[in-house]
């Protein structure tokens, strides 16, 4: 029974007579040493999903695979294992590492990146500004990114899923995007790009459309938070992104995403700049509670019920209300007569 386990680590027990732990393939040395080892190489390929199994174990205690797990790993078949059974393994993953980075980069070592996660392999070279990016590509950016993301406080496990996840996307589109311009690398319309890509990574890790949407807007309206307070955007700018945003996700749960991106940036490489204090991120927070747009968009002030008198429900109804519900955040209109006069 013990030489059918995935790994030595999991190939111990207890004699319940004796209390004595049965250790037939050196799994406590092998912790101890800080190694993944597997008990029988053919016991282990006989279960494709194990080697999804090394993977998160690699992020979660930080133990690296002996030569020959590594060796099985890099040819094993995994293809018909199904998407469910991954996508928990990369939950696992996200959930309890300190350090996600780590599982990540073992896919890149063994060389199953591009089959698992194209996308992101993709990302592999794609150099950035060292102005703004001293890390290095934006695959370096990408790890460190995600492993500042687990240390952003987040409500539940279900935010922090997708706070890890949207870190993970949030600069796929650099890969089509990123040009030499005037000298400097620039990557203009990556958030607009990498919606597309974040999607198609998406489809292959998890059918959860809650976590799809919400990634998605994420990635789409990262770089808000930075513009917004480079450019002193108004009062309408914030309540226009948090209507966008709604009603997957807030400008609080956006300025989370930008933490991570601003913090993982880091020249030493291999981990992510300390604390989580980034002050454009806090200034773009402070600006969205004076909007009263932080955790939720602007209520309208007409509805439909107030709109009965000049028009029948249908789709003229909802465009006159959409029309209205820009006329008020444009110019911040809060009386509902004043409104009603005005798209009369």
């Amino acid at each position: 029974a013990f030489i059918r386990r995935d790994l030595t680590m999991n190939a111990m027990g207890i004699d319940l007579v004796t209390y004595k732990i049965e250790d037939y393939f050196n799994g406590q040395r092998d912790i101890q040493l800080g190694i993944l080892r597997t008990p029988d190489p053919d016991f282990f390929i006989e279960d494709p999903l194990r080697f999804f199994r090394v993977m998160q174990f690699v992020g979660r205690f930080r133990m690296r695979p002996d030569q020959e797990l590594n060796e099985l790993c890099r040819t094993m078949d995994f293809s018909g294992v199904a998407q469910e059974r991954v996508y928990q393994e990369f939950e696992k993953l996200f959930l309890q590492s300190e350090q996600p980075s780590w599982g990540i980069q073992w896919l890149r070592d063994v060389g199953r990146l591009q089959e698992v996660l194209p996308e992101l392999y993709n990302t592999i070279g794609i150099e950035q500004n060292p102005e703004w990016h001293p890390e290095g590509d934006v695959f370096e950016h990408t790890m460190q990114a995600i492993d500042k993301a687990i240390q952003v406080f987040c409500e539940s496990e279900e935010e922090r899923l997708i706070l890890v996840i949207a870190a993970l996307c949030h600069d796929l589109g650099k890969v089509v995007t990123t040009k030499l311009v005037e000298g400097k690398l620039r990557a203009l319309g990556h958030d607009v790009e990498g919606v597309s890509l974040s999607q198609k990574l998406l489809e292959k890790l998890t059918n959860k459309t809650t976590i799809k949407h919400t990634v998605l807007k994420l990635v789409r309206h990262h770089m808000m938070p930075g513009s917004f307070i480079k450019n002193n955007a108004g009062p309408e700018a914030y309540k226009r992104l948090a209507k966008k945003l709604a009603p997957d996700t807030n400008c609080a749960f956006l300025a989370k995403l930008c933490i991570a991106d601003k913090l993982g940036r880091n020249p030493e490489r291999g981990k992510p700049l300390p604390g989580t204090v980034v002050p454009i991120v806090d200034e773009f927070v402070k600006q969205a509670a004076a909007c009263g747009v932080l955790y939720a968009p602007e209520a309208p002030v007409l509805m439909g019920s107030d709109l009965m008198d000049l028009i029948a429900p249908g789709p003229k109804m909802g465009k006159l209300l959409e029309d209205a519900y820009e006329i008020q955040i444009n110019q911040g209109i809060t009386d509902k007569e004043q409104l009603k006069k005005l798209i009369k």
